[in-house]
């Protein structure tokens, strides 16, 4: 089966890089079930209070790793996954996407977008576009 999604973004910016990820999130089943400090290079403690605080906390969990993951596809560098936070609310609307101050001198004229998908049951994909006004 082959399917085709198509969206559009327009702005008045310049698109520098874009990364894209897509996850299923039975894969994330595991690590809900962890401890409490479960996976701590790639989540911040407050993710994961959010997530353990979500009516899904598996999809808030791979929300989360699929714009980290599309993040540093974007950037195209290595970088601390905990030093960008996404707060899962279900849809793309009500989720928040916050870069640390570590992060911040490196993005100074880079404005970041995220777009969360969810293109098929059980799965969700996450677009990150970094925009330049230069």
């Amino acid at each position: 089966m082959t399917t085709s999604l198509t969206w559009t973004f327009n702005s008045r910016l310049s698109l520098a890089s874009c990364g894209i990820d897509s996850e299923h999130v039975e894969r994330f089943c595991k690590w809900e079930k962890a401890g409490k400090n479960f996976l701590p290079f790639v989540y911040t403690p407050k993710e994961r209070a959010h997530c353990r605080g979500l009516e899904d906390p598996v999809a808030g969990l791979c929300a989360a790793f699929c714009v980290k993951e599309a993040l540093f596809k974007a950037l195209g560098r290595p970088y601390n996954f905990t030093d960008c936070e996404f707060l899962y609310a279900g849809t793309p609307e009500n989720s928040r996407f916050e870069l640390s101050e570590k992060m911040a001198p490196g993005m100074r004229n880079i404005q970041t977008i995220v777009k969360l998908l969810r293109p098929f049951k059980g799965q969700i994909s996450a677009i990150v576009y970094l925009l330049s006004a230069v």
